[in-house]
């Protein structure tokens, strides 16, 4: 049979463009798997915390301390895995890196505010600023996502 350059072109070109976009889906996996690898030690490192702090602790604990690690756990390790498996090319949107860096940055704040107030707590202080901390984490997360949302409503809309 014969086909014409024209076709073996768009095949050619065709085969081109599945092979970018697997390429892509890819990337973006593996820019969603070094997050994936780093929320997961994170969540390790902040359950060991809890219980080598709780040694020195003479018997005093804290929830804020004791549940630290979830932070990590469901704010990062299932969030960031639902990405993986569901919107693998989220991750290569231009706006991915302003809104990665803002969520990571909100759970960091919220982790740390966590960590003071757990810590305060078995010091038997209290203070405000673990306070402004957990505030400001909701915020960068709440931008983070918003930022999302606003560049899928916006490439939708092309």
């Amino acid at each position: 049979m014969y086909t014409s350059g024209i076709d073996m072109r768009r095949n050619a070109e065709n085969r081109d463009a599945r092979a970018r976009k697997k390429t892509q889906i890819q990337t973006g996996r593996q820019r969603l798997g070094r997050a994936l690898r780093a929320y997961t030690l994170l969540t390790v490192v902040t359950f060991l915390v809890d219980k080598i702090y709780a040694l020195f602790a003479h018997g005093v604990g804290s929830d804020y301390m004791r549940y630290l690690f979830l932070l990590p756990l469901l704010g990062g390790v299932a969030v960031f895995l639902l990405i993986a498996l569901l919107l693998p090319r989220l991750a290569l949107r231009k706006s991915w890196r302003i809104a990665f860096n803002l969520y990571n940055s909100g759970i960091a704040a919220i982790s740390a505010s966590w960590l003071l107030k757990g810590i305060l707590e078995i010091a038997g202080a209290d203070s405000r600023r673990p306070d402004i901390f957990f505030y400001v984490g909701i915020g960068f997360v709440a931008l983070g996502i918003l930022v999302v949302i606003i560049q899928g409503i916006a490439s939708r809309a092309r």
